[in-house]
């Protein structure tokens, strides 16, 4: 069967297909290229463009002087497929691994596209995955970065499909002649100072002088080492388990990591459960070296040292027996914050409905949450102007019940909130005066009676 016969969707997995059938909404990478032009034309075929909205993506990086001439050919060939063109220009500069920010441009511009419900057709193919496996491997990347291209993954609110990722490059020309398709080509694919083109042009033809069945050889291999990722990830999903921070006490500060339970595994699968719990929380993962200094030096080290390992704009620390991941781009709004907490109080008609679903305020590094508390936080009719701030230093305070002013400082930290959070704890002032420690006490005189109405507030850090 020719891919002129078949459908569109007969080249994703089951899963895929499954996934596939939830959509809503398709867009469709449109670079203009062969292999775009190809998948847009299969896409028409499946009747796409009349059952789910069917709209194609250009994405002008400005990186070429045949830019415009692109956005012309792009449109012209949706016009005559019927297919609505959305043309998005991206902004990348021109420098070191200029591959690499103009596809995380790219996949930017995607995902602010992306809705629930929608899907995203892009036209990779197995030379593709082929080059990727190739380039991994001179990067020296382990089994999740040799598990390549995958074939879906979510994107923003909505999920990426690749359904041309098992069908090599010579098919989709020879359905592209059938067809008499016209297509652009980007001079700079040429280029032999990109690596990827150099084993395009160079590499790739080599091997398969040598070893026709190179591609499909290497599609297996990333297959095998998707299912070995996969149960890597299933195993450190266990090990996570039973080394999540436990302590009550210290739930308030973050996803930490009890590394007395790490010191029970061996040493690779210390190795699989950081990355994992680390990849869940932060935008890249350390290297090899960094990561190994997180075993030797952090986890190993003194009992009333501070140990610290950086990588980018992250770092490990740890503290009273648990492991965090912090990140220094943190940074502290000036001066107090106003909060507006009208839907809570009392007599405002509809607006207490609000009542029941809390309030959220977002900063980059945690999420401040007001909800009901009668009998415990604040009273409603007491909430003036509620304002948020933070320590500046000398704070004191007698919280609600207790003898004594104590000061901010040293009730943190036998909270056991780690030294690097303690500044970035909201702090609630009502009218002025400090009434509340986000998700720890209520001032003395801001305390509700029994039964009243009232708020109380909690606390979310990021990392």
């Amino acid at each position: 069967m020719t891919l002129q016969d078949r459908q569109l969707f007969e080249f994703l997995t089951p899963d895929c297909r499954k996934e596939a059938g939830v959509v809503r909404r398709w867009w469709l990478g449109f670079s203009g290229g062969l292999d775009s032009h190809v998948l847009l034309h299969l896409a028409v075929a499946a009747k796409l463009n009349q059952t789910h909205n069917l709209t194609a993506i250009h994405v002008d990086h400005n990186l070429q002087p045949e830019a415009g001439v692109w956005v012309e050919h792009c449109s012209a060939v949706c016009e005559n497929l019927g297919v609505p063109l959305q043309v998005l220009k991206v902004a990348v500069d021109e420098g070191a691994s200029l591959e690499a920010q103009a596809r995380q441009a790219r996949y930017q511009a995607f995902e602010h596209l992306m809705s629930d419900g929608d899907g995203l057709l892009l036209a990779h193919h197995a030379d593709d995955q082929a080059e990727t496996i190739l380039l991994r491997l001179m990067r020296g990347s382990g089994v999740r970065g040799l598990s390549s291209i995958p074939e879906q993954r979510p994107l923003g609110k909505g999920r990426l499909f690749r359904p041309l990722l098992s069908l090599p490059r010579w098919e989709l020309e020879q359905y592209a002649e059938q067809n008499q398709l016209n297509w652009i080509e980007d001079p700079s694919n040429s280029s032999l100072d990109f690596d990827r083109n150099y084993v395009r042009h160079q590499v790739l033809p080599e091997l398969l002088q040598r070893w026709p069945h190179a591609v499909q050889a290497l599609g297996r291999s990333v297959r095998f080492c998707a299912e070995a990722q996969s149960l890597n990830q299933q195993l450190a999903a266990e090990d996570l388990q039973r080394c999540s921070a436990v302590k009550s006490n210290t739930d308030h500060a973050g996803r930490g990591l009890d590394y007395n339970g790490m010191l029970s595994l061996s040493r690779d699968r210390q190795c699989n459960l950081l990355r994992f719990w680390i990849s869940d929380q932060a935008e890249s993962l350390p290297e090899e070296p960094q990561l190994l200094r997180i075993l030797d030096e952090v986890i190993t080290a003194r009992e009333d040292a501070q140990p610290m390992v950086c990588w980018g704009h992250y770092q490990i620390r740890r503290y009273q027996g648990q492991l965090y991941l912090t990140d220094n781009r943190w940074q502290l709004p000036k001066g107090k914050v106003d909060w507006d907490l009208t839907g809570f109080r009392i007599g405002k008609g509809d607006q207490n409905n609000a009542l029941n679903s809390g309030l959220d305020f977002e900063f980059p590094f945690g999420t401040l949450s007001a909800q009901r508390d009668d009998g415990r936080g604040i009273p409603l009719k007491m909430l003036g102007s509620v304002e948020i701030g933070f320590r500046q230093g000398g704070e004191r305070l007698v919280i609600a019940g207790r003898q004594g002013s104590r000061s901010l400082k040293k009730l943190l930290q036998e909270a056991g909130v780690p030294p690097w959070q303690r500044s970035f704890i909201p702090l609630i002032f009502v009218d002025g005066v400090l009434a509340a420690v986000a998700g720890f006490w209520i001032v003395e005189g801001f305390q509700a009676d029994q039964n009243q109405e009232a708020l109380g507030f909690s606390w979310k850090p990021e990392l």
